[in-house]
């Protein structure tokens, strides 16, 4: 079935409603459905409200939004995603309520620090634990959250140390395509709703943290186009703060250097294609982002009519022929390795 308005939620809950096969069997009172509409409901009131300033306490500075907003958001932009009426492929029942238990636990470690938050999600889930399933379930929403960022002994794939796809609960799943999904909807969710406003007005965001809340103030919106194969992203920046550097840490050197805005929207850009390109291999074919449209322009509060301010727009696409590997084929097949070997 499609998405239904656009919202996992409702496609969830229509699902649980028709007693589709596409769920495990269970012959309790509360639905699927409603056993995650609960968990969020405790998530939301209890925790995700508190992210911000668990971290703070811990790292000092301030996020950007982790918080319930975060969360719709991630939903809303992996529902988009999703919602291709033209694709005969798609997630079933059990992977959609896998997904959005899995978005709901991604960034909830940053309530005790942002360091190897993605590691800390076992420890969150405990908090509701009776709202989720056996404990198989729980290890995959546990795997699904925990693949959105950081490494595994060093090694950045951490999606590839999933399962293609596996039987849980009489239901075949598929772990790294869920995972893939929310890593890549979690990338294009760091919009204007992340930024702390309040505290930009006051002009009380932390040196260390202003860069970042910038960064999202400028995202004013985020179109997913072309039977879901381009991201189009708009960004606004003020004549002030394109003028300006902010203080960025360098994460080698662990010492700040002055960036511009636009220095850093080029960044993050880069990054969010190189997540494109990584996730997609584990997407496709549910969901093949192709490229990334760009605009970006200056904003004047009292701009006059036909005034021209700055203003760029780009397209990142993948283009000529691919470059290769300095280790050739062997790059390209661990078992091709292991055989000439013996």
């Amino acid at each position: 079935m499609n998405i239904i308005d656009n919202s996992l939620e409702k496609t969830l809950e229509q699902l649980c409603s028709n007693n589709t096969n596409e769920l495990p069997f269970d012959n309790s009172k509360h639905t699927y459905f409603a056993r995650y509409m609960e968990m969020a409901e405790k998530l939301n009131r209890e925790f995700h409200d508190h992210v911000l300033a668990g971290s703070s306490a811990i790292d000092g500075g301030i996020l950007t939004d982790h918080g319930p907003d975060h969360i719709k958001t991630v939903i809303q932009r992996a529902s988009i995603l999703l919602n291709n009426p033209n694709n005969r492929y798609r997630l079933y029942g059990y992977e959609i309520y896998l997904l959005l238990c899995a978005i709901h636990f991604h960034d909830l470690g940053n309530i005790n620090g942002r360091e190897k938050h993605e590691k800390r999600v076992v420890s969150m889930m405990e908090y509701v634990k009776d709202y989720l399933g056996d404990a198989i379930e729980k290890d995959m929403i546990r795997q699904i959250a925990s693949a959105h960022g950081g490494e595994i002994n060093g090694d950045p794939d951490t999606i590839s140390y999933l399962s293609p796809t596996e039987p849980l609960n009489g239901i075949d799943v598929r772990p790294r395509m869920l995972a893939a999904i929310l890593r890549f909807s979690d990338e294009i969710a760091d919009d204007h709703h992340r930024a702390n406003k309040a505290l930009q007005r006051l002009g009380a965001i932390p040196k260390q943290s202003e860069i970042f809340h910038k960064y999202a103030s400028s995202l004013h919106s985020v179109m997913v186009r072309d039977d879901c194969q381009s991201i189009e992203l708009s960004y606004s920046i003020s004549l002030d703060d394109i003028q300006n550097k902010f203080p960025k840490l360098n994460k080698n050197t662990k010492r700040y250097r002055s960036e511009y805005i636009v220095d850093e929207i080029l960044s993050r850009l880069f990054k969010m294609y190189n997540e494109r390109t990584y996730c997609n291999r584990f997407m496709s074919p549910i969901v093949n982002i192709r490229s990334i449209s760009v605009r970006i322009r200056a904003s004047k509060y009292s701009k006059e009519i036909g005034e021209k301010l700055p203003e760029i727009s780009f397209r990142l696409e993948e283009a000529g022929y691919p470059s290769g590997h300095a280790d050739g084929i062997y790059a390209l097949s661990n078992d091709l390795g292991r055989k000439l070997i013996n």
